[in-house]
């Protein structure tokens, strides 16, 4: 549902969540942030033309489309539930009909999964972007991820993506070009991931305008790999 929320040039007021301590041991463990912080339909931004994607169609976009039309008023609050991404380990929430935000990504994997009762798992496999891939504490989270999984079997019904790889680093230049004063956004610009109620998945660019202050860059929805094509890529 939220995903509609989540156009080029809306901006929302949001205290995005740091990622908590944690020993870096692979361990899994539930989240500790549900609901997250409140996020907030803030207007459009100034610069950042409004619009699906940039091109020569978000003009015609911005006349058809209101942000009024999509449920965009002032001060709407973007119900959703968070997942913490902690360093080292795995984090989940049993989100229920909820949509999930969580990030900021790098490389991180996000994956739905249900466990041995039935119940929908929706987790961060928290790998660490200055760490080797194959070496711990990368290799601890992902095999630790990897033998939950292969404990349930297909059951488990896995399903995942990787967020980072929705956006180029030339789209994210370009949509911060858009901004005067783009040099300072562009290291602003982080990729944020969505998981509807539906498991469907969406990778969101967030640019900082000021600290509780974000501009959408934009969302792209992201085709899901199936639980043998997740396993393989935690290798």
């Amino acid at each position: 549902m939220i995903e509609q929320y989540f156009i080029k040039g809306t901006t929302f007021n949001w205290a995005a969540p740091n990622s908590p301590p944690a020993p870096q041991d692979g361990t899994i463990v539930q989240s500790g942030q549900n609901p997250g912080p409140a996020m907030t339909y803030a207007g459009l931004d100034n610069e950042i033309v409004y619009g699906p994607m940039p091109g020569p169609l978000s003009k015609i976009y911005k006349k058809a489309s209101s942000p009024a039309s999509h449920g965009l008023n002032a001060g709407l609050n973007v119900p959703y539930v968070w997942v913490n991404y902690v360093l080292g380990r795995t984090a989940w929430q049993q989100p229920g009909a909820s949509d999930v935000l969580t990030g900021f990504m790098s490389g991180c994997w996000i994956c739905t999964w249900t466990d041995g009762g039935g119940i929908r798992h929706v987790g961060h496999i928290g790998t660490v972007e200055s760490a080797p891939k194959t070496a711990p504490p990368n290799s601890t989270v992902k095999n630790n991820f990897r033998a939950l999984i292969t404990g349930i079997g297909a059951g488990a019904h896995l399903t995942g993506f990787n967020p980072a790889l929705g956006w180029s680093l030339r789209e994210i230049k370009n949509i911060c070009k858009e901004s005067a004063n783009w040099g300072s956004l562009a290291p602003n610009a982080k990729i944020m991931a969505l998981v509807t109620s539906t498991s469907h998945f969406y990778s969101i660019l967030m640019i900082r305008r000021a600290p509780n202050l974000w501009i959408c860059g934009g969302k792209k929805r992201v085709d899901a790999n199936q639980q043998a094509a997740v396993l393989t890529a935690l290798q």
